[in-house]
């Protein structure tokens, strides 16, 4: 694979390649030559948007071409990126150069944040701060890849684009980008290890012990077993070779007496495992070759017991793990959102119910609301007991045990409620009391720890106590019962 990219770098950059970059570009010019010399003399914007277009359209209908993929993904973003209707097609293309020239990356995200740029330079009021949130996720979700692909330092810049936004927006993402960004320099950290250990294999390719080394950071820190697997010698341990190729197979190709050896042989890898990213990786593999094996042998024999005992301690140091998420258990209260700012930053609403955000009291003129925190609340009667609408927050990392949260409003679940999201579904919500002062309440939490949430607000009821009330988010690292018989400590004075 960086064989790969080596190619299509050199395609990109016009390197010393020159048969491979001579055919990219005939076919290019025979495919887009004189379209490109029309739309060019045209000027007009749509013309450039609908080439990118069919730039993206003909890389996904070509086979087997990494070199012309790239250098129509390259053109589709350099096209679609000179009007706005073509800004998605820009990001699009460029997302696929990330994967396919990953050592190019700085580059690419350099021009995704170009192109928000002018979409946040063009936008007014409410829809900056969309677009703020919208690009803090954007480069949130690139650095994510690129720590999955072991790439700690590129990572780490783009962790940092998103940090910059997020402070500078009071997005709910911050706690969450500067742990990623503790994980990713662990990432970093092995890379220069690597370097460092393939700069002394260098001078002496016989030495078992370095390559060995590397084999295992590659397997265990990066969760690479093909970037292992490419440096396997005959000289090297015949059980970490025979191994290493069959972490190397998809797990539907594997035999059910291979599959218990590979999670026997991963979970003996556990204790060595340096960072709480390589010891979640190492227990996924473990258990994925466990269930595998369970799911294949039927039979009742010594194999099952020990396959069942190997399972039985990979959940318990699962569990140890969950809440530590990327950066450790949250050793302290942490305001997910207090709404003490007027202005909802990151979050999206819809409708007309939650009105254009944090409030008094005041939108509930016949009951008025009390019990909230600070001087301003989250209140779904901006429009009375007949509006309707939704309010859904920014992604945000559950780091404690439990959630906090002061709540009102009508009791219609489904209809007047909070939901907190996990991975696409409700797993959590509240309902209000049939009553305009806001009350504590909380969720259990403990076993979503480490997982990424959002809250979405509802208020889809038109009748009598149709809304809902909320202030003062609040993750804890205690539990439940224990923060609320103490009570919230951690909000401001509450009227």
């Amino acid at each position: 694979m960086r064989r790969t990219h080596l190619m299509v770098v050199c395609v990109v950059l016009g390197g010393w390649n020159s048969g491979v970059l001579a055919d990219a570009k005939a076919d290019f010019e025979m495919l887009f030559g004189s379209e490109i010399k029309r739309v060019v003399a045209s000027r007009k914007p749509a013309e450039f948007t609908a080439l990118a277009g069919q730039m993206m359209l003909a890389a996904e209908s070509i086979k087997d071409r990494p070199d012309l993929d790239v250098m129509l993904w390259t053109r589709a973003a350099e096209f679609g990126a000179k009007d706005p209707s073509g800004y998605a097609t820009a990001v699009k293309a460029l997302r696929n150069l990330l994967t396919a020239v990953p050592d190019d990356s700085r580059q690419w995200v350099e021009k995704i944040s170009a192109i928000y740029k002018r979409r946040y330079t063009a936008a007014r009021g409410a829809e900056r701060a969309k677009l703020a949130g919208e690009q803090v996720d954007e480069f949130i979700a690139i650095a994510d890849a690129q720590t999955a692909a072991g790439q700690g330092r590129q990572a780490m810049a783009t962790y940092r684009r998103a940090l910059s936004i997020a402070t500078a927006t009071r997005s709910l993402r911050k706690t969450e980008i500067l742990d990623k960004i503790k994980a990713a320099n662990a990432v970093a950290t092995v890379q220069r290890d690597i370097e460092r250990l393939k700069k002394v294999l260098t001078s002496d390719p016989d030495d078992i012990k370095t390559r060995t080394a590397i084999v295992q950071l590659h397997l265990v820190e990066l969760d690479d077993p093909a970037a292992a697997a490419e440096l396997l010698t005959d000289d090297l341990d015949e059980k970490l070779r025979t191994y290493v190729l069959l972490a190397v197979k998809n797990i539907e190709d594997v035999e059910a007496a291979a599959c218990l050896e590979l999670g026997r042989w991963y979970w003996e890898m556990f204790p060595g495992a340096r960072t709480t990213r390589a010891k979640t990786n190492v227990l996924r593999r473990t258990r994925a070759y466990i269930e595998r094996f369970g799911s294949l042998h039927t039979g009742k024999d010594l194999s099952v017991l020990r396959a069942q005992v190997i399972l039985k301690k990979v959940n318990a140091e699962s569990a140890k793990l969950a809440t530590k998420g990327e950066g450790g258990a949250l050793t302290k209260p942490a305001i997910i959102a207090d709404f003490e700012s007027p202005r909802l930053v990151g979050w999206k609403a819809t409708g007309n119910a939650f009105g254009k955000g944090p409030c008094t009291g005041k939108p509930t003129p016949t009951y008025p609301a009390r019990g909230f925190a600070g001087k301003l609340m989250i209140s779904s009667y901006h429009q009375g007991d007949p509006g309707t609408g939704t309010l859904t927050s920014p992604k945000f990392l559950i780091r404690g045990k439990t959630i906090t949260f002061l709540v009102g409003g009508g009791t219609f679940p489904g209809k007047t409620c909070m939901n907190l999201i996990v991975d696409g579904k409700v797993a959590r919500t509240v309902v209000g009391h049939t009553s305009n002062t806001l009350r504590l309440d909380g969720w259990d939490v403990a076993e979503l720890a480490g997982k990424t949430a959002q809250l979405h607000m509802i208020d889809s009821a038109t009748g009598g106590w149709g809304h809902i009330l909320v202030d003062h988010i609040v993750q804890h690292p205690g539990k439940i019962d224990e923060v609320l018989k103490r009570g919230d400590k951690t909000s401001a004075t509450r009227k």
